[in-house]
C-alpha cells in the first residue's frame, strides 16, 4: 500500500472553486516533495460536466514553477471520466495509479497534470480548488494550449500524491532518511 506523501485536502467541501479541463485547455497543480519517494498514484478531486471523454492524468518536471517538456515516461494514465461524479463543488476523489513510478526528490517540484482533449465547454472535467495559495509548496497551474505554455494561479487544487519510501528507507525518519541519502 502506497504512502501519502504531499496534499491539500483540508479546504472546504463544497469547495469555493473550481478548475475545467476541456479540449487545449489543461489543468494542473505543481507539488514540492519534502521526502524523496518513488511516485506512483495521485488522488485528484474532481467533477464533470456531461461527458469530458477521455481524461488524461500525468506527472512532468517544471521550471520557474510551472510544468515544461513532455509527460515523464510510465507516468500517464488515462480514464473515462463520464464515470466520475456530476456534482459540481462536491465532486469525489479520483485515484490514479501509473503504470510505473519515478524518482520524486525532496525539494524537486514536480507537476500533476489533467486534461479531457475531446471535451469542450459543455463537456468538461474539473478540479475542486481553494484560494489563496493555501498549499505553500506549489500551485494550481493553467494552459490555454495544450501544454505548450503554462502559467501558475494563486490557486490550489484538491490533490494527494502517494508512493513508497526509495530502497531500504521505510520506517526511517526524515533526519536518518537525509544521512542515509547523504543530505
Amino acid at each position: 500500500m502506497a504512502d501519502l506523501f504531499e496534499r491539500y485536502t483540508t479546504g472546504p467541501v463544497p469547495a469555493d472553486h473550481t478548475t475545467t479541463a476541456q479540449g487545449v485547455q489543461w489543468r494542473g497543480q505543481t507539488f514540492t516533495p519534502s521526502v524523496s519517494h518513488m511516485l506512483t498514484q495521485v488522488k485528484l478531486r474532481m467533477s464533470r460536466r456531461n461527458d469530458p471523454g477521455t481524461v488524461t492524468v500525468s506527472i512532468r518536471l517544471t521550471s520557474a514553477g510551472v510544468p515544461t517538456g513532455g509527460d515523464l515516461a510510465g507516468m500517464v494514465q488515462t480514464f473515462n471520466g463520464a464515470l466520475i461524479s456530476s456534482s459540481t463543488w462536491v465532486g469525489e476523489w479520483v485515484t490514479i495509479t501509473f503504470p510505473s513510478s519515478c524518482l520524486a526528490a525532496a525539494g524537486v517540484m514536480l507537476a500533476i497534470i489533467f486534461r479531457a482533449p475531446t471535451g469542450d465547454d459543455t463537456n468538461c472535467v474539473r478540479m475542486l480548488m481553494e484560494d489563496p495559495d493555501p498549499y505553500a509548496a506549489g500551485a494550481q497551474v493553467t494552459s490555454a494550449n495544450s501544454g505548450s505554455s503554462w502559467a501558475a494561479t494563486e490557486y490550489d487544487g484538491y490533490f494527494q500524491e502517494l508512493g513508497d519510501l526509495v530502497g531500504g528507507m521505510k520506517g526511517l525518519g526524515v533526519g536518518a532518511m537525509a544521512e542515509v541519502m547523504g543530505l
